[in-house]
């Protein structure tokens, strides 16, 4: 599970170059260039965020429930006419029927368009307590209402507690569109990962080709007891970037880290050191990252230092590639 809010567009990066047996490789650092803390766009708890972009340069956020009991919102939407304009949160349920869920934790949407034109949301709802499904939600329009599917689309092994975190990516390369997710495994007991899962799927966001792959799990001593929130994006020089988070949401050490690769399915690069951890830009356990469908604009999470009950979204353009003359992003 993906907690707080934090809109980020986007970071810098560095390429040095390095040797492994007989095969060169590039080493990656990315690097968020920004000063000080950040002012938070939406002051309301707004947590796991997504957004996108629409046609007439407007902006839609989506986020994980939430809102007063006498308004509880199972999809909570804010919109924008600029990125760093003002936002307002929509007061009505995004989500209005529960479907096949129990219209409890609603967890870490991801908002996309099909090739349809309709809007289709990746949810990770609780199917029953303790366990969560990666669900589809489709509405014409971007603030919807939306509408779920009549099942699930993946609740992973039966002995484990489901699957979350879904993003899409469409790569920019292939023009083939994928899903990645996590599996709930249990980091105790004798599956020991969190493992995270790369799907083909048609231009319909739901219709799967082949099989899923595991492209990256967890090693204790980095990341805890997880990893989670999984984005992937393509740079302008052909590298593939796998954001994660690691450790407990409600832990301290609570992140955003990236590995690369040279292909979609790996094998991922662990970069040297997080692109956040506390307390970085004034922020307490920040945490996922999700991005725009463009994948030039990231989504980062982090507990507000000045109440932690209250998760806002915070927006910064302040974002420089350092060290090379490629595009930052593959379009």
């Amino acid at each position: 599970m993906i907690t707080q809010g934090l809109v980020w567009p986007v970071l810098g990066l560095l390429f040095n170059p390095v040797s492994a047996g007989t095969i060169r490789q590039s080493a990656l650092k990315l690097t968020v260039k920004h000063e000080g803390t950040l002012n938070p766009a939406i002051n309301a708890d707004f947590p796991d965020p997504s957004i996108i972009q629409l046609e007439d340069g407007s902006w839609v956020a989506v986020a994980t429930n939430g809102g007063p009991p006498d308004n509880y919102r199972k999809l909570q939407v804010a919109t924008a006419k600029d990125l760093l304009g003002e936002w307002t949160l929509k007061q009505e349920d995004a989500l209005p029927d529960k479907g096949w869920t129990t219209g409890e934790n609603t967890w870490a949407p991801d908002i996309r368009r099909v090739d349809s034109g309709e809007y289709i949301v990746y949810l990770s709802p609780e199917i029953e307590t303790g366990r969560h499904c990666i669900g589809v939600a489709r509405s014409k329009n971007a603030t919807g209402p939306y509408t779920y599917d009549e099942k699930p689309l993946v609740c992973g092994p039966d002995d484990l507690k489901g699957a979350i975190d879904a993003s899409g990516f469409k790569d920019p390369d292939s023009g083939k569109n994928y899903l990645i997710y996590k599996i709930e495994g249990d980091a105790s007991g004798p599956t020991g990962g969190t493992p995270i899962m790369l799907q083909e799927i048609e231009g319909d966001g739901i219709t799967f080709i082949g099989d899923a792959v595991k492209i990256f799990d967890r090693i204790g001593s980095e990341d805890g007891v997880l990893v989670e929130a999984p984005n992937i994006v393509r740079l302008g020089n052909g590298k593939y970037v796998l954001f994660f988070s690691s450790h407990d949401f409600r832990d301290p050490l609570y992140n955003v880290k990236y590995a690369y690769a040279d292909k979609l399915s790996g094998p991922y690069t662990r970069a040297d050191e997080p692109l956040i951890a506390a307390p970085d830009f004034g922020l307490d356990a920040p945490g996922g990252a999700t991005s725009n469908e463009a994948g030039d604009t990231l989504v980062f999470h982090g507990w507000c230092p000045d109440d932690k009950n209250i998760r806002y979204l915070f927006i910064d353009l302040s974002f420089e590639i350092v060290g090379q003359s490629d595009p930052l992003f593959a379009k």
